[in-house]
């Protein structure tokens, strides 16, 4: 549930969603300690997702190094000077940069830069035969990303839908340009928000799960698609090709029964006698405090008398 709606079309997603991850990742391992935070914070380097990693750092199975600086034979020599000997095996992560030099449309620049339209149309091209789906990584599903992405291209190619204007695209892709630039600081391999674009699209497509619109006819599933979790068919309540009905609940089964995959039993209900006992004694506390201060009040009422006239008549 971190990357909830509310959350990342808040004007300070950035700042809240780096300081949420740090909260869960150091909450699992301490990175600092470990040795593997990285120099930037989690929006704007690599995120990792790993469930056992932390144990095994932690028992000395995996250690962490600084960067690979060379190889000589079996030795590993790093940046920070230090050295590992006798290596059996080396795995190369290198990721992938996107490539479609196959192609005779210039897609993508020299410094990495991609004129694709909701990363799906080039930008250029008269007639929109051509739609690249995953063109991009992204933080978060790419399944539900790629698969909003392919219901614009089949629109647009059975004639169903039309792009908007040049200019209009064009300032979309000056935008995903500008995202990418700002969290990994080149084009060299686009990394983008995967709920913003999957939103982007559906908002094009008119299948964007508007809160109003479904607080109108279902209130609780609006406040549960504008703060929890989002699931992909979210994308089916409302717009072309929608099935509010099943779609409404599934919504509400996927939000209900999340965690009935791994829960085989049923949890009664938490009881906090600690924090009652602590409530009813704050309550006791301010009922007394709020009647000796009435009771001071009238007192010093009854002393004091009523208001000179002439004073009240200096006011006047």
């Amino acid at each position: 549930m971190l990357f909830t709606r509310a959350l990342m079309h808040s004007e300070d997603y950035i700042v809240k969603l780096n300081d949420l991850l740090i909260k869960v990742a150091n909450g699992r391992l301490d990175h600092e300690s470990a040795g593997i935070r990285p120099s930037d914070p989690p929006l704007f380097s690599g995120i990792a997702a790993c469930d056992d990693i932390q144990g095994q750092i932690m028992s000395g199975r995996v250690k962490a190094y600084e960067g690979l600086a060379r190889m000589e034979q079996d030795t590993a020599h790093f940046t920070d000077g230090q050295t590992v000997s006798g290596i059996d095996a080396i795995v190369f992560c290198t990721g992938y940069s996107p490539d479609l030099s196959f192609l005779d449309v210039n897609i993508i620049q020299d410094d990495g830069k991609m004129e694709l339209y909701k990363m799906i149309f080039p930008l250029h091209e008269k007639h929109h035969t051509l739609a690249l789906i995953g063109q991009h990584g992204a933080d978060g599903p790419l399944a539900v990303c790629f698969e909003t992405e392919a219901r614009l291209a089949t629109l647009v190619m059975a004639g169903k839908h039309k792009l908007p204007s040049l200019k209009q695209m064009k300032k979309e892709v000056d935008y995903w340009k500008l995202h990418t630039f700002y969290r990994r600081g080149n084009y060299k391999s686009y990394f983008l928000s995967a709920l913003l674009l999957t939103d982007s699209v559906a908002y094009e497509l008119g299948c964007y799960p508007s809160f109003w619109k479904i607080f109108i006819r279902d209130p609780v599933l609006a406040f549960r698609t504008r703060y929890g979790p989002t699931y992909a068919v979210h994308y089916r309540l409302l717009g072309p090709g929608s099935q509010w009905e099943k779609a409404a609940r599934l919504s509400h089964s996927l939000y209900e029964e999340g965690t009935s995959s791994v829960r085989h039993r049923q949890v009664r209900k938490f009881q906090r006698p600690d924090v009652y006992m602590y409530n009813k004694l704050r309550t006791i506390r301010l009922l007394i405090v709020s009647a000796a201060i009435t009771v001071v009040g009238c007192f010093a009422y009854r002393i004091m008398g009523t208001p000179d006239s002439r004073l009240l008549a200096l006011f006047h």
